[in-house]
């Protein structure tokens, strides 16, 4: 149907355990797969799976077909659906546009059905597709060579016969040879005399009542008659109903033949009976009769004649069609019946194909079940693996904050710290300068002071120092002020 099929799947690479079971990778790897499938184009290519699972990144292009089983009726449906399937789908101009639009659905196209009136119309054909007078001639060298083995058989029964009856003549001739000897001991012992014609004739009942020996074929017997009736028994019933049949006809050929050359005969019969009365009236009465009479009565035995033979042919049309009427009612009983028995074999067959049906459904629904139950122990194992790893992962977010917040305090306090120590240290700074400052200052008033009071008095001295220490108050009033704000 499709050219250059490729077989790209191969079941033994598949993956198991758990990748298996979770279907978390392809079952085969896809790079094996696109190195098959040089020159892929998906608008003209098929993948024929028995998995529901998709192999390649194009879903569209995979139809999912279950194992075919030709035990079942189900799996030559399927065959069929798919078929039809792929006709629609070799007409189209994008396969995978088609198949995205009308998906293939094995559970819900029955559509595929058996047309029992069809079949039987049908019934001429073999299921190889043999001809009729094909399937004849097989049956009639059947049956010849079914007759020829019945008359080997029953040739051999004759030959078993006939080697019996000599090996019993034997035992005959043997005895007769054995009589002087018994005589002899006979006339020696009279008692035993007495009773040898009684065991003689108790061996030859035992010979007679006795079973016959095992012949070459054990199920042939001496007739042959059992063998015959087993294997007319074996005979299927088309072939019994054909041979009824044949030799019917023949039956009524031969009859209707015999009837048919009574009736000529009882005709000429009667022709020539009426001639005799002829002859003989005109030799006796009608030579005393005027000419006139005389012609009155041959044309009244002429009409006589002539009415007896259309009365005989008029029974002989009568009787073929009685015949062929009886034949027609035959044929028509015969197809009737024929017609019944294969309307009950459908209805019976059709009973056992929807008990089946009915079975193999109630055994879908019992594995979708199964496959819903797997599939839900599945789900729920994959979200607790979720969940726990969901917990995993905000527990490690936790931990990662607070590691975070920890780190951030500590960076603060360090942070403060730093600044707290650089404010110390400006602060210091501040000091030394200021008591630096302080100093250089105190030395350059000490030397004025020194150079002035070289020059004045005690009272203008006096009033030096009272500025010089009204300054310093008012400058460590200022430094108070400042550090106590601060």
């Amino acid at each position: 149907m499709f050219s250059k099929p490729k077989f790209v799947w191969d079941q033994s690479q598949e993956l198991k355990g758990k990748n298996l079971l979770n279907l978390q990778k392809p079952a085969k790897d896809l790079r094996l797969v696109w190195q098959e499938l040089i020159g892929y184009d998906a608008t003209n290519t098929i993948f024929l799976t028995n998995r529901q699972a998709s192999v390649i990144h194009q879903p569209y292009n995979v139809l999912s077909v279950s194992d075919y089983n030709p035990s079942t009726f189900e799996s030559d449906h399927t065959l069929l659906m798919v078929i039809r399937y792929l006709e629609n789908i070799q007409r189209q101009s994008n396969t995978a546009n088609y198949m995205k639009q009308e998906p293939f659905r094995e559970d819900t196209m029955w559509y595929i059905v058996t047309d029992v009136m069809m079949d039987r119309k049908q019934h001429r054909f073999t299921k190889l597709g043999v001809p009729w007078e094909d399937v004849q001639e097989q049956q009639l060298r059947g049956k010849q060579k079914n007759m020829a083995n019945k008359a080997k058989k029953v040739q051999e029964a004759k030959k078993a016969q006939e080697a019996k009856k000599a090996q019993e003549a034997k035992k005959a001739q043997e005895a007769k040879k054995n009589q002087p000897k018994q005589q002899e001991a006979t006339k020696k012992n009279p008692e035993g005399a007495r009773r040898l014609p009684q065991v003689v004739t108790q061996k030859i009942q035992q010979l007679l009542t006795q079973p016959q020996g095992k012949l070459r074929h054990e199920h042939v017997r001496a007739n042959g008659s059992e063998e015959m009736k087993r294997s007319e028994s074996r005979a299927s019933r088309d072939d019994e109903l054909i041979l009824k049949a044949q030799k019917r006809r023949r039956e009524e050929s031969v009859e209707s033949v015999s009837r048919d050359q009574g009736k000529r005969s009882r005709a000429e019969q009667a022709i020539a009976r009426v001639e005799r009365e002829r002859q003989h009236s005109r030799s006796t009465s009608l030579d005393s009769r005027s000419q006139s009479d005389r012609e009155s009565v041959v044309s009244d035995r002429e009409e006589q004649r002539r009415f007896a033979l259309q009365q005989e042919n008029q029974r002989r049309r009568d009787y073929d069609d009685k015949i062929r009427r009886r034949e027609h009612y035959d044929e028509v009983r015969k197809d009737y019946d024929r017609e019944r028995s294969f309307y009950d074999d459908s209805r019976r067959r059709g009973h056992d194909d929807e008990e089946r049906r009915r079975g193999y459904d109630q055994e879908r629904e019992a594995q979708k079940r199964r496959e819903e139950k797997e599939h839900e122990a599945k789900r729920k194992r994959e979200e607790e693996k979720d969940r726990e790893a969901k917990r995993k992962r905000e527990a490690e977010k936790e931990r990662e904050a607070r590691q975070r917040r920890e780190e951030e305090k500590e960076r603060e306090i360090q942070q403060r710290r730093k600044v707290e120590q650089e404010r110390k240290e400006r602060e210091a700074e501040k000091e030394t300068t200021a008591e630096k400052k302080q100093a250089e200052k105190e030395k350059q008033e000490t030397k004025v002071t020194s150079t002035e009071l070289s020059n004045t008095t005690s009272k203008e001295l006096q009033d030096i120092i009272d500025r010089f220490t009204a300054s310093i108050s008012a400058e460590i009033a200022l430094l108070n002020a400042a550090f106590g704000n601060k």
